[in-house]
């Protein structure tokens, strides 16, 4: 069940936006720590791999399309909130899905970083934040709130949310390894989402107060 803002949630919207802040300043500002970061990560990537490789990869990554991520959303909020007359946190789940794709949206087209010069698939033009990792987080958060508390043994719970999060790492990691975004990318995408996820809560005091 979603809450209303506690102090879990005070930390992760002032650290999820402050962290964000951080690497937009650092990248408006060229600074030399997130230029050695970024290549550092970008040393390891498949530039040199064969074409059938890259393919093969190519076909995982499109499985963390936003298209995707968004598709399976919804399906969340129909089959696990909305049909279980879930409401409140069915609006808070459409509102996070709705705000955070259109702060995504607006930051890309803000700080407009090109994306890596050897990226080795075709893709849109700016990289910061990126939205296919932004969406997968926003879809982790829901199966995490919503579809894991289902789970009857705590075995399955637990190890549902580690597959979770090795979802997120191995995305994102295939997305550095096609040179699609810089690791820089992927941060702020994540502290993004977190910062949003948090945000969006402040809503529920009021929406809880109509539905009373």
């Amino acid at each position: 069940m979603i809450k209303q803002l506690n102090k879990i949630d005070k930390i992760s919207l002032f650290g999820g936006f402050g962290c964000l802040y951080i690497l937009m300043l650092s990248i408006f500002f060229q600074s030399n720590w997130l230029f050695y970061f970024d290549n550092s990560f970008l040393s390891l990537s498949g530039s040199s791999e064969t074409s059938t490789l890259i393919e093969k990869i190519s076909i995982i990554n499109n499985f963390g399309s936003p298209i995707i991520s968004l598709s399976l959303c919804i399906l969340i909020i129909i089959f696990f909130l909305w049909n279980k007359q879930r409401y409140t946190e069915a609006i808070w789940a459409v509102m996070l899905i709705i705000t955070g794709n259109i702060a995504c949206f607006l930051l890309r087209e803000l700080v407009r970083r090109p994306r890596p010069f050897e990226a080795l698939i075709h893709s849109t033009k700016y990289s910061f934040p990126s939205a296919s990792i932004f969406s997968i987080m926003i879809l982790v958060f829901l199966i995490w709130h919503f579809v894991v508390p289902d789970f009857h043994y705590l075995f399955s719970r637990i190890t549902m949310r580690l597959l979770l999060i090795f979802w997120i790492i191995a995305v994102s990691l295939i997305k550095i390894y096609l040179c699609v975004v810089f690791p820089s990318d992927v941060l702020a995408s994540i502290f993004l989402s977190i910062g949003m996820e948090s945000f969006t809560k402040l809503g529920l005091k009021p929406m809880k107060h109509y539905k009373d």
